[in-house]
């Protein structure tokens, strides 16, 4: 996802481009938009999604049942997972979200500044990890997260990147899972019926996002499914 878009006035303007075998730069249009969007010029390279605390600036994208029968608007990661998010914040008024689906994972910045991500296997316990450093919230200093799970992994499945410094991570695999644990032998969970949403907190379905919008600018988002 680039979000870097000049005209952000319509869903069909904003797009998340797929590269697999398959899909080689083929552009998926957002599925909708909030009511405040706006783009800033000072972004990384470019233009980039400004959003507001005011939760009307946000962008979602086609779960996939709805788009297509092939793999939707990406490709559905299973045993590896990987998100790198680049963003600055000028908020922490509130909980603000950058990036996520409903179900499935989340990356979001607290009240305190910490990066705070989340991800959920299937059948299992919602897996959390929080960064130790607090992110500048100046308006101007830009932001690097990764998020990325492996299942292969005997532990450390999940792990969470500020600035390419690894902040937290998981224990070893368990049986039964945990918030610390990741659940032995379970993929990603697979929520069809949500879609992948920046800006603000996903919810389930297609509902119309509403709350703990984050308040910045968002450039580049990239999914893989593969652990980085």
């Amino acid at each position: 996802l680039h979000l870097n878009e000049t005209d952000v006035s319509a869903a069909s303007g904003i797009n998340l481009k797929r590269f697999s075998g398959i899909h080689n730069g083929t552009e998926v249009n957002a599925a909708a938009i909030g009511s405040g969007m706006a783009t800033s010029t000072e972004g990384l390279a470019g233009n980039a999604l400004l959003t507001d605390a005011e939760e009307d600036c946000f962008v979602t994208f086609p779960d996939a049942v709805t788009y297509d029968s092939n793999s939707g608007s990406y490709t559905q990661p299973t045993n590896e997972f990987s998100v790198v998010a680049h963003f600055t914040c000028d908020s922490i008024a509130h909980a603000g979200f950058v990036v996520g689906k409903f179900g499935e994972f989340d990356i979001s910045v607290d009240t305190s500044g910490n990066v705070n991500a989340a991800i959920t296997p299937q059948g299992g316990t919602e897996v959390t990890l929080k960064s130790t450093s607090v992110i500048n919230t100046d308006g101007e200093t830009p932001t690097n997260v990764i998020l990325t799970f492996d299942l292969g992994l005997a532990s450390a499945n999940v792990k969470l990147f500020i600035n390419g410094k690894l902040e937290d991570q998981t224990g070893l695999k368990t049986t039964a899972g945990s918030a610390n644990n990741w659940k032995a032998g379970t993929n990603l969970a697979n929520d069809t019926d949500s879609r992948l949403t920046v800006g603000i907190e996903p919810v389930d379905g297609s509902s119309a996002p509403s709350a703990n919008g984050f308040s910045g600018k968002i450039e580049e988002i990239v999914l893989y499914n593969k652990a980085i």
